[in-house]
């Protein structure tokens, strides 16, 4: 049988039990949402280094938080992770997600070009 399974690999053979179906748009954002959850992604916190500077507001990217006396998320969170990596203090964590840990992050964008995109004010855009 490991045969069979090397040449239908070889061959790039697909079977039909095996058949992919695409998913609806939100069957995958329900998927996504429990993937993020059931790692705890989703749980975010702001720590007592945070020095209320607002970085983490300009560069979110759908508006999701509010600084005034604290930081506040609402709920409508892409789960970019922006915030967390522009924080100056490295107080924004999302579960055991930490500023620091390996992600990828586009060398050729800047915090100031994603702050300066989410702008409402066109003479700065």
């Amino acid at each position: 049988q490991l045969d069979l399974i090397k040449d239908d690999i070889s061959a790039r053979a697909t079977s039909p039990q095996f058949k992919a179906r695409p998913l609806s748009k939100a069957n995958s954002r329900i998927m996504f949402t429990s993937f993020i959850a059931g790692c705890g992604l989703n749980r975010k916190r702001v720590s007592s280094d945070c020095v209320l500077c607002g970085k983490c507001a300009r560069v979110c990217p759908v508006g999701n938080i509010s600084v005034n006396d604290a930081v506040r998320f609402g709920k409508s969170c892409q789960y970019c992770y922006a915030c967390m990596h522009v924080c100056p203090e490295g107080a924004i964590s999302f579960g055991l997600l930490h500023r620091g840990d390996k992600q990828y992050i586009n060398p050729c964008v800047t915090w100031e070009d994603i702050a300066l995109s989410q702008s409402t004010d066109p003479t700065k855009q």
